[in-house]
Formats: structure tokens, C-alpha cells, sequence
């Protein structure tokens, strides 16, 4: 059930990245791509699927949901997609070797929410400055207004979102084992 859900909220915040923006912290200019809403979750069930199936495990998961969405890129003729979903991958892929697979299996043995939150604090600006450079061209010299505003408005949105899911995950296990 979590590859499903994993997998399906890749796919979704893929598709709405390529349309709409959201505000984090608008009266700073802090916006993000809306699926950011959808990524602080992604990063947090990543941690549980990583228990179960390991680094490479997740890699293959990522790769997969992203050719999914390139597909859906090609099929509706959504060159931005296309895009999005490979700067997507490149950045899950890179944040969950660089960052994430470190900082969580460093710290088994440590309450769950700890590495989850700690991952996730590690992970989501290696993922957000990979992912806003590689999909909106700030890397290559492309003029993107707010690259930076971009960047930090997403790991914002995933560091507070991955939170909440982590919180209520954990409340959920709670109510069920009464």
C-alpha cells in the first residue's frame, strides 16, 4: 500500500508542479511549485519504504513513478512535464543518497520521528535546489525570476509538510494498536 501511495503522490505532484505555484511565505516573495504540497509527505513515507525495501529499493520505486510521468508528459503533449519529471527524479534520487539514506540509517535505534524529521531536514534542500535548477533552467543561465524564493519556499513546504504527515502517521499507529 505505501509503494501505491508513494508512487501515485510522485506522479500527482509531478503533474501539478508543472501548473500551478503556491505561497509559502508570500509577504517575504516565498512561493513554491504547488507540488510541493505533495513532496514532505513523498520524503516521509520514502523513510518507511526505505525500512522495508532499502536504498536501492526506493531508487527503482522513484525511477519508476518518473517514467510514469514523463509518459503522461509525452501522451498529453506537456513538454514541462517531461521536464519536471526528470529534474523530479534526479532530485528524489539525489537527496535520497546524498541526504536522506545517511542521515536516517545513522540514526537507527533513535525514535522514528527523530530520523524521519532529521532526514528530512537533511533532504529536502538537496532536493529542492537540484529540483527548481534542473526543472526551471536556473542552473544553465536560463532567466527564472526567483530561483532562490523557489528553492527556499520548497524546503520550507517540505520540512513543515513531511512534519505533519510524520505527526499523524504516528498518531495513527496509536489509535490502531488501542
Amino acid at each position: 500500500m505505501q509503494i501505491i501511495l508513494y508512487f501515485g503522490l510522485i506522479v500527482a505532484a509531478d503533474i501539478i508542479a508543472a501548473r500551478w505555484v503556491i505561497p509559502v511565505l508570500p509577504w517575504w516573495g516565498i512561493y513554491a511549485p504547488a507540488g510541493s504540497l505533495l513532496v514532505g509527505p513523498i520524503l516521509t513515507i520514502r523513510d518507511q519504504l526505505h525500512d522495508r525495501y532499502g536504498t536501492w529499493g526506493v531508487v527503482k520505486i522513484i525511477l519508476v513513478a518518473s517514467l510514469v510521468s514523463w509518459g503522461i508528459g509525452g501522451i498529453t503533449n506537456q513538454g514541462l512535464l517531461q521536464s519536471i519529471s526528470i529534474a523530479s527524479a534526479i532530485a528524489f534520487i539525489a537527496s535520497e543518497l546524498v541526504a536522506d539514506t545517511g542521515v536516517y540509517a545513522s540514526l537507527h535505534g533513535r525514535p522514528w520521528l527523530t530520523r524521519v524529521l532529521l532526514s528530512n531536514l537533511a533532504s529536502a534542500p538537496v532536493d529542492s535546489v537540484l529540483f527548481i535548477g534542473l526543472a526551471f533552467g536556473v542552473f544553465i543561465g536560463e532567466p527564472f525570476f526567483g530561483g532562490w524564493q523557489f528553492m527556499l519556499g520548497q524546503t520550507i513546504a517540505k520540512i513543515v509538510l513531511g512534519a505533519l504527515w510524520a505527526a499523524g502517521i504516528l498518531t495513527w499507529r496509536k489509535i490502531q494498536h488501542r
